[in-house]
């Protein structure tokens, strides 16, 4: 055989030996990524849950304080008209009527 065709030969051989090589470590390397890739999700989900849960205590604690806010102000409308009423009773008016 001659020495040039077997010189190319193996070139060509140690070539495609390392494709093959580089192929399989990118293949393990992608492999290695998607792994650390679900890792990172998996704990990003459960960061993400955590958050959600902390909303729907934020908003529960806020329709309380909604309600609590309304019965004030339902409060303070009733004490502010019997306020009126007084002022009025003592003032010796005559209470207004809805038809003026």
């Amino acid at each position: 055989m001659d020495p040039a065709l077997t010189g190319f030969v193996a070139l060509a051989a140690l070539i495609l030996g390392l494709f093959a090589w580089l192929r399989a470590d990118m293949r393990r390397m992608e492999e290695g990524l998607r792994a650390d890739m679900a890792g990172v999700e998996g704990r990003l989900n459960g960061r993400l849950d955590r958050v959600d849960e902390r909303f729907d205590r934020m908003d529960a604690r806020l329709d309380r304080m909604e309600a609590r806010l309304a019965a004030v102000e339902h409060g303070q409308a009733k004490l502010e008209g019997l306020l009126e009423g007084l002022r009025e009773a003592i003032a010796g008016r005559v209470p207004r009527t809805a038809a003026e």
